[in-house]
């Protein structure tokens, strides 16, 4: 009986469900890549992009990051933004815009939090926030057009295994 049980244990705590992410020289992880995109286009669905219909609109992206150089979070951006302002009727141009749209991003990165009860129970959790503020301005006089508008949106992603081989159970979930 005794020899029985030590054998379920070892069989309980053979399994592995380990993800180990290392540095930037392995990539981003899909999940993160997964919430983050989420996240981005629920927080720019939140921006009212109508008042610039049918106006050329110079388009221009500030803040997060801390590396010099073309940074793949600011290309998602302009370009999930291009496609709103060209769904809402504007014209994106590099020169004699109607409007100069400035889009400051505060915050746009991913926590990622693991959990272990070893030999039971393993769990990563992938939480994405992005924090935007859409300022428009006119291009001659530099004064501000309408009020500046903020949004702010976090979701979570989470892979859950229990005895380290049985799962993945995922779930993606906004927070409020």
């Amino acid at each position: 009986m005794r020899y029985g049980f030590v054998f379920f244990l070892a069989l309980l705590s053979a399994g592995c469900a380990t993800k180990v992410y290392i540095g930037p020289g392995t990539g981003v992880s899909a999940e993160s890549q997964l919430v983050l995109s989420r996240t981005l286009e629920d927080t720019l669905d939140r921006l009212t992009l109508g008042s610039f219909a049918k106006k050329r609109v110079l388009l221009r992206i500030f803040g997060s990051s801390q590396t010099v150089g073309i940074v793949p979070s600011h290309t998602l951006i302009w370009s999930l933004v291009a496609e709103r302002l060209a769904r809402s009727g504007a014209m994106l141009v590099d020169k004699n815009p109607d409007v100069l749209l400035n889009l400051s991003v505060a915050i746009c990165g991913v926590d990622v939090v693991r959990r272990d009860f070893i030999p039971f129970y393993h769990h990563t959790n992938f939480r994405a926030t992005v924090d935007v503020r859409l300022a428009a301005y006119d291009p001659l006089t530099m004064a501000l057009v309408g009020k500046v508008q903020h949004a702010r949106t976090s979701w979570c992603y989470r892979e859950k295994y229990w005895f380290y081989i049985i799962g993945p159970y995922r779930s993606l979930w906004k927070e409020e």
